[in-house]
């Protein structure tokens, strides 16, 4: 057996006050006179002898019980290893994550594993080499005595979750390829949470590594579960054109814990509230929440925030401002029907141009637009298609109407070939009347929307479960009844069996025609209440599910930015409360603009993203990421294969216990522990009962 805390057997020394106190304790005896009674004085001696006895065992017991209680202190191991002397060089490992900022039985972990280091670095020898690894990788440490880095553990705060066992194992990898390690320890402490540890931790095949892990399991249980925001998004929902909100804002919201909770969920923007709900979890269990959102409220930077629980960072969401998301379109042409759909729906922001923008060298309006929209007749040059079908084949999306086609039999947009025959029709009292082409046999009657089409997956959000058989559909009274479609597919048709909105894939985008002309066959639907919808859909279905809420920091990947910001990709800055950061911008093939930011700002909020004019470009809401939601510890140590002869040893951290070699160390301490505690009863056992064995008084003849 040996001592982890040598210094402390100094208390030994401590022995010697209950010996001065036996040796000086005098007593004063009481001479009483009495007759010679030869009896009575034999009794008297004979408890006399028996009182000497009974000092030396208080004695005894005092003695051991200060022993144990020193060696207690001194924290003794029966490890045969002399651990503070075997290694040259030590790497601490430890997490700083938030989940480390829970509770367990004995408190708060980060408090008990901060404790535990500072126990393991008082026991190296003062020639031992240590290197601190934490989460926050600008936080990692040269090589440094362990008085040095003792003074580094009190300062290590929570942060997100940066590094994996993977990464940790790694840097232990690259240190042993610099060399001049003839012994290393390796120390973690951290909480086995599943996010780092999601794969069995595999340690390395160099000789000479010892590792041990100090585990304080996560126990849900002591903050009464966590409550997390899983994700948030916008819809479109189509209503009347003097419905409140065209917007719903949704978030999922996740129950990590293994009973039922309850909490709410508040929308808030310029510090008020500005919607709250409350809901029910069940254990394990998803509910998704929804807030319709005004004009006034899509154009503000907002927040989603839940009720406060054991485990905080992860009941916040920041949000963009979606006016700065909005869905980009350019109109070619005029129509009212189409200048009201713009202004009922706030997700859509309408741009003018003209077929010179086609064509023009700098590209502006085409690159800055999700979509485009043709009010015409379709005839253009071969240079305007090619531009076309580039800037669909980026993954945008052209819309084509036709203003008064009655004329044409055939149209080619440079996505496929439509021919067919023309059923006209002219705006009459009572309807709409038309002919068959220029036959002019028969009258044409109104021809309605069929419900079936309603189904196709672009309009499942919109109308999966607002339309039924009984449902009044507009009329359309003339349509171009076609011969071919040349690789177009048919997303809605006409009672009739007629195509009347047809869909070409070319490259990412797609190209919609409708086959009716908006002068007089759409008439009756421009004045209904579907025209919104079907249409708004059609622009954002392929845009807005690109353009996200929010980003989420440290996710290692290229953060999606709300909209196409035009700034220089080399002199991009992030503004926020600590200064400027350098950043990266990329755009894909759809010009879609990413950032990655690497591991800085490391806390969430609002950012301003500057070009290098200095110009505010677009306002970005940045949020920690989700790596830690889950409240459950690795288990399965066990099975896992350690190469190289390499030994893993598993300690459980309890708040109090020293580390290294942690379970010898355990039984040894507490047997000192309980060996104090007998001894200290004994005494007081002895102590009460002597006044029952022993006169109080000495008597003298």
């Amino acid at each position: 057996m040996h001592f982890q805390q040598p210094n402390m057997l100094w208390g030994l020394l401590l022995l010697a006050i209950p010996l001065l106190i036996h040796l000086f304790q005098f007593h004063r005896t009481q001479t009483i006179y009495f007759p010679g009674v030869f009896r009575l004085i034999q009794r008297l001696q004979h408890a006399r002898q028996q009182k000497k006895v009974q000092h030396w065992v208080v004695l005894l017991t005092r003695m051991l019980a200060i022993t144990c209680l020193v060696f207690a202190f001194a924290m003794p191991s029966c490890s045969s290893s002399t651990r503070n002397k075997e290694y040259s060089h030590v790497v601490v490992l430890f997490d700083n994550s938030y989940s480390m900022g829970t509770k367990n039985a004995d408190g708060v972990i980060i408090e008990q594993a901060k404790s535990q280091a500072r126990t393991m670095l008082l026991g190296l020898a003062q020639e031992a080499q240590v290197r601190l690894f934490t989460q926050d990788p600008f936080t990692n440490t040269g090589w440094m005595s362990p008085a040095q880095a003792l003074s580094l553990i009190d300062t290590i705060p929570l942060c997100p979750q940066q590094r994996k066992w993977s990464d940790w194992t790694a840097q232990v990898d690259e240190l042993l390829r610099e060399g001049g390690i003839s012994s290393l320890k390796v120390m973690a402490f951290g909480d086995g949470q599943l996010s780092a540890l999601a794969a069995k931790p595999q340690l390395l095949s160099a000789p000479n590594v010892d590792w041990e892990y100090v585990l304080y399991p996560l126990d849900p249980s002591q903050v009464g579960g966590n409550v997390a925001i899983d994700t948030v998004w916008y819809e479109s929902v189509w209503q009347n054109a003097d419905a409140g909100s065209n917007v719903l804002l949704k978030a999922r919201i996740r129950n990590y814990a293994e009973t039922s909770k309850e909490t709410s969920l508040r929308m808030v923007g310029g510090k008020k509230t500005m919607h709250v709900k409350s809901l029910k979890l069940e254990a394990q269990g998803i509910a998704e929440v929804e807030f319709p959102v005004s004009v006034v409220e899509l154009s503000k930077a907002s927040s989603l925030q839940l009720d406060e629980d054991g485990f905080g960072y992860d009941n916040l969401k920041y949000l963009h401002p979606i006016k700065q998301g909005q869905t980009v379109v350019g109109v070619l042409g005029a129509d009212d029907a189409v200048s009201a759909m713009f202004a009922s729906q706030p997700l859509l922001k309408k741009v003018e141009f003209a077929r010179a923008d086609l064509l023009a060298s700098d590209k502006g309006v085409l690159s800055s637009a999700h979509a485009i929209v043709l009010i015409n007749d379709g005839v253009y040059s071969g240079q305007e298609l090619v531009a076309l079908r580039d800037f669909v084949a980026s993954g945008k999306v052209v819309l084509q109407f036709f203003v008064d086609p009655i004329g044409r039999k055939s149209f080619n947009m440079g996505f496929g070939e439509l021919r067919g025959e023309w059923l006209g029709g002219q705006a009459g009292k009572g309807g709409a009347l038309g002919r068959r082409g220029a036959s002019g046999v028969g009258d044409l009657q109104v021809d309605r929307l069929a419900v079936a089409g309603f189904q196709h997956p672009i309009f499942q959000k919109a109308f999966g479960e607002s339309i039924s058989e009984k449902t009044e559909m507009p009329g359309v009274g003339g349509h171009l009844k076609l011969e071919s479609a040349l690789d177009f597919e048919t997303v809605l048709q006409l009672e009739s069996g007629d195509p009347i909105l047809l869909k070409r894939v070319q490259g990412a985008g797609s190209y919609w025609v409708w086959l009716s002309d908006l002068r007089s066959g759409s008439q009756s639907l421009k004045s209904s209440a579907w025209f919104l919808p079907i249409f708004t859909q059609v622009l954002a279905s392929s845009a807005v599910v690109e353009q996200p809420l929010y980003g989420e920091l440290f996710s290692g990947n290229l953060l999606p930015l709300p909209s196409n910001v035009q700034v220089d990709e080399r002199a991009a800055s992030l503004r926020g409360k600590s200064g400027n950061i350098v950043v990266d911008l990329q755009a894909n093939s759809s010009q879609h603009t990413s950032m990655y930011v690497g591991s800085q700002p490391q806390y969430s909020g609002y950012f301003w993203l500057v070009g290098s004019g200095g110009k505010d470009s677009v306002e970005i809401a940045l949020n920690l990421g989700r790596q830690e939601s889950d409240l459950r510890s690795f288990e399965d140590w066990k099975s896992m294969s350690v190469p190289g002869g390499n030994a893993l040893t598993l300690s459980k951290g309890d708040g109090i216990a020293p580390i290294m070699h942690n379970a010898p160390l355990n039984t040894s301490w507490r047997l000192f522990i309980w060996g104090a505690a007998f001894f200290f009863a004994v005494e007081v056992v002895i102590i009460l009962l002597r006044d029952k064995i022993i006169p109080s008084e000495s008597v003298k003849s």
